[in-house]
């Protein structure tokens, strides 16, 4: 009627319908339109490879093609019956393959056994994803499934045959994921691991029975719990009974990679029952770790590098050390080690080995001071002074650092230095250090070797003398004392700063048991008397911080080195707690000579020596430096204890 000549129709579908082409057809139309339709022709999905980027290794690999999805029938879509939820497998999807090979990582805990869970809880989002995209009529029998299982009491018999005939109406529902139905029921379990998780070993049974039995006892939850664990976690015996026979029967082959399998944190079933804030399992503890423990368990033995890369020699100070820690029946370790060198200015080497015992921070403290310690020392022996001013000014400034820091939380420490002439050892609470020696040189001579450094006026008994015969002509000899609240000076240093100390009293092995500790309120108080950190202790502010009631102030001890020195060991109070420094003195020894030429034997025999603390019942962290020095190797090769390559000083140091 009125044309526009600026106008031009910039779509296809907008030519289509243009009253143009009512009024004025165009012959070329058809033509045109085809030729637009094949411009914009979408490429097929084959010709698209989708690939995967590993986030371990950074490699891609070829992935699964996307598939078009498929068109439902509206009388499927129109029928309950015919229905079924969503799964993995439903075309339009592009999801990994469950038996895609996974990359073993040593980054983890138990780096196989983590990954592997990690890409299982993968897979279970996935299928929690699915189930909240489903329909809600599709969903209405699994979640009939959940409400029964997730019940506080056993499932009667009237349910069980109920439950039968829906499992065996529909195993699919075996592989279903629950949501939104808290607290009854957490997100992301499936009717095995819910009946795990309400004590539910007859449901158990009969979904083991009639769905999936593989993949069900191998499917975890969102944090990467089994049923295994969420039986621990809850503290339901009866189940953990059930599935504990389940998981070391012999039938199932290879269907786990261990007997023990672990979650996201590396955590075994006894690691999940020992950590639970479930009432229910605080109670069963005790019962759970006399029925679940294993020497092997993982998350009592953490996952230690191989023997070889704890240990090393440095040839310069004629010496070679080896390490081993574990977690313990504390599974969190807050234990730190330190095994280094540092070159002083005047171009001269010193070996510095220490344990720090973290308390109530995840190991935060620990690691701190481990970290901190070779600078420290370094810049406090660029001054005047000797050893006790050195660590006095190095320990003070790394609590400063770590009070600076705002990490809350605490740790002992007891450290070594090592020069060719002497040996420095610092302590920092109830870790502990001591010295084994051949008897060669008279006890009265070994202790002129030994000059006690004392920070204060107060004068402990002379510990760094205390020399103790063991058989086979050996020594052992304290060089450092534990900081107790009831020894006399940290005692009144303690009141001075305003706080008191109390009793804890309790009967052990049919004897009473007494432990001394500082009262900062009714749930807080502390059993050694000197720490890094835990500065809620500290708080006096008309005090400095060496008079506080606990202070980071070591006491030092120098120890001349002599041909008799064989062996340093330092090690956290989770040994102190079992054995004595007489007999671990005498299990080095003992142990050195039978593990022959190994080239790792010192971690070797502190591997043992913390398995040995273990099985006597230490409730800690275990964690030990062996420090093998140079007159060792003459001595014990006499005796046939140590040959060859073992301490082998003439290597190149690390």
């Amino acid at each position: 009627m009125a044309p526009d000549e600026n106008y031009k129709p910039n779509l296809v579908e907008e030519e289509k319908t243009s009253i143009m082409q009512v009024i004025a057809p165009d012959p070329n139309y058809q033509k045109r339109l085809q030729e637009e339709q094949n411009s914009k022709r979408i490429p097929p999905s084959e010709a698209f490879q989708q690939r995967v980027q590993c986030i371990h290794c950074h490699k891609y690999t070829p992935g699964m093609v996307v598939q078009q999805p498929a068109k439902a029938s509206s009388e499927a879509a129109s029928t309950q019956s015919n229905a079924r939820r969503l799964t993995p497998t439903t075309p339009g999807f592009h999801t990994p393959s469950p038996t895609t090979p996974l990359t073993q990582s040593s980054d983890h805990v138990n780096g196989s056994e983590v990954h592997l869970v990690e890409h299982r809880v993968l897979l279970a989002v996935r299928d929690t994803a699915f189930d909240l995209a489903s329909p809600e009529f599709a969903k209405k029998s699994s979640k009939d499934v959940f409400r029964w299982l997730a019940s506080a009491q056993p499932i009667n018999d009237k349910l069980q045959k109920r439950l039968e005939r829906r499992i065996s109406a529909d195993p699919s529902i075996c592989k279903a994921r629950s949501h939104g139905m808290e607290p009854l029921c957490p997100d992301g379990l499936t009717p095995f691991l819910l009946a795990a998780h309400s004590n539910q070993v007859a449901a158990a049974k009969i979904l083991l029975l009639l769905g999936p039995r593989t993949e069900q006892l191998q499917t975890v939850n969102l944090q990467g719990k089994s049923a295994y664990h969420l039986a621990a976690t809850r503290g339901n015996l009866e189940f953990l009974d059930y599935i504990k026979t389940v998981y070391e029967d012999p039938q199932n082959g290879t269907l786990f990679s261990s007997p023990t399998p672990v979650d996201l944190l590396g955590r075994t079933p006894l690691g999940a029952a020992l950590t639970s804030p479930e009432p229910q399992a605080k109670r069963n503890k005790q019962t759970m770790m006399d029925r679940l423990f294993s020497p092997q368990d993982m998350s009592i033995l953490g996952s230690p590098a191989p023997v070889t890369q704890r240990t090393a020699t440095l040839s310069e100070l004629q010496l070679a050390y080896g390490s081993s820690h574990m977690p313990g029946k504390r599974i969190m370790n807050e234990d730190a080690i330190l095994t280094t060198k540092i070159l002083l200015s005047d171009d001269s080497t010193v070996g510095v080995f220490g344990v720090f015992d973290g308390h109530s921070d995840a190991g935060k403290v620990s690691n701190f001071i481990a970290s901190q310690i070779p600078h420290a020392l370094r810049d406090a022996m660029q001054q005047a002074g000797d050893w006790n001013s050195w660590c006095r000014h190095a320990c003070l400034e790394i609590d400063a650092n770590l009070k600076k820091s705002n990490i809350a939380g605490g740790s002992t420490a007891v450290f070594a230095i090592i020069t060719l002439d002497q040996i420095v050892v610092a302590n920092v609470g109830d870790s502990r250090c001591i010295l084994v020696q051949h008897d060669s040189v008279s006890v009265s001579n070994v202790a002129e070797g030994v000059e006690r450094l004392s920070i204060s006026e107060t004068v402990y008994p002379q510990t760094g003398t205390e020399t103790n015969t063991l058989s086979g002509a050996f020594l052992v000899k304290a060089l450092s004392e534990d900081h107790k609240p009831e020894a006399s000076a940290e005692h009144a240093r303690i009141q001075a700063a305003g706080m008191t100390i109390t009793e804890e009293r309790f009967e052990e092995d049919g004897e009473e048991v007494v432990i001394h500790k500082v009262r900062l309120s009714d749930g807080n108080r502390m059993a050694c008397s000197r720490s890094f950190g835990d500065f809620e202790y500290k708080a006096n502010e008309t005090l400095e911080a060496e008079s506080q009631a606990i202070v980071a102030v070591p006491d030092v001890v120098v120890h001349e080195r002599s041909h008799a020195d064989c062996y340093l060991v330092l090690a956290c109070d989770g040994i102190w707690d079992v054995m004595s420094s007489d007999e671990v003195g005498q299990f080095v020894v003992e142990h050195i000579k039978s593990c022959g030429e190994t080239e790792g034997v010192l971690p070797e025999v502190g591997d043992r020596l913390l398995a040995e603390c273990l099985q006597r019942g230490s409730g800690d962290n275990l964690s030990a430096v062996v420090v093998a020095l140079s007159n060792s190797a003459e001595h014990l090769s006499s005796g046939q204890v140590l040959k060859g390559k073992a301490l082998d000083f003439s290597g190149t140091p690390p």
